[in-house]
């Protein structure tokens, strides 16, 4: 019996995920999608710029965080 519930239930996922039923549940996960994929990238930004912390000390993170700021600061004027 549990193996059916299971088998169900996957089931139902599966439908969910990959079969658009309505416009609703398109944005919905299209939605939740983005929100994972910002998250993940989020997350490897922090473990990166961790990394190129300790790797480069306090001194030259310093000095690497100054530069980068002028490099994102006229790439903003750019795009614009």
């Amino acid at each position: 019996r549990n193996l059916l519930i299971n088998i169900s239930m996957l089931t139902n996922i599966k439908s969910f995920l990959f079969k658009n039923k309505s416009f609703k549940q398109t944005i919905a996960k299209n939605s939740f999608r983005l929100l994972i994929a910002e998250f993940v990238s989020r997350l490897f930004t922090f473990l990166i710029s961790l990394r190129v912390a300790r790797a480069l000390g306090v001194v030259e993170f310093g000095a690497y965080n100054f530069v980068m700021t002028y490099v994102i600061f006229f790439v903003l004027i750019v795009d614009f």
